[in-house]
């Protein structure tokens, strides 16, 4: 016998092998390339969408505000707990003098004018404490709406990079089966 025939099919089997190789390695070339490409554009376009992601918190400006209109708030709070207190002892000494005899006109007067000051100051205290409370949570809830919308808005930009990725696993795939 001749080792001809056997040979024929190793040459055949060794060509047909050489050729799926090429096919193979052409395809995942280019699906490299293509991811490459993919990888590029993806990263520029991340870079520019976490710049204009967020419309007010940019360099934590926003966390920055909160903390100034908490701060803001806190001492408000303090001077309208103040004013409180004070209003309270002046409306206590005006009760005091109202059933004390002893006290002239003028003391009770003086008195009077006393507790009208504390009220105005307790109104501006507190009107001033509202309007702080106001302006905090104005900016806690522009702060909650920056981030809803960035998590929105980056969970999206995900969602399509892994749907990309998973395509491209696909084509992968596919590149052996061919």
């Amino acid at each position: 016998g001749s080792f001809l025939p056997v040979w024929t099919v190793i040459k055949k089997y060794i060509d047909s092998m050489s050729k799926i190789h090429g096919d193979f390695s052409a395809k995942f070339k280019e699906l490299s390339l293509e991811l490459n490409t993919y990888k590029t554009d993806t990263t520029s376009k991340t870079k520019q969408n976490v710049e204009g992601a967020s419309r007010h918190c940019k360099d934590g400006s926003c966390l920055n505000t909160i903390k100034t209109s908490l701060d803001h708030v806190n001492k408000c709070k303090k001077l309208y707990q103040q004013k409180h207190k004070d209003l309270s002892e002046s409306e206590e000494s005006l009760t005091k003098a109202g059933l004390a005899t002893d006290k002239t006109d003028k003391e009770q007067e003086k008195i009077q004018q006393k507790f009208t000051k504390s009220q105005e100051a307790f109104t501006l205290a507190e009107n001033t404490y509202k309007a702080s409370v106001e302006k905090y949570n104005k900016a806690q809830e522009d702060y909650n709406e920056d981030m809803t919308n960035s998590c929105k808005f980056f969970g999206e930009m995900e969602q399509t990079h892994l749907n990309q990725i998973v395509e491209f696993a696909k084509r992968f795939g596919d590149i052996e089966t061919d």
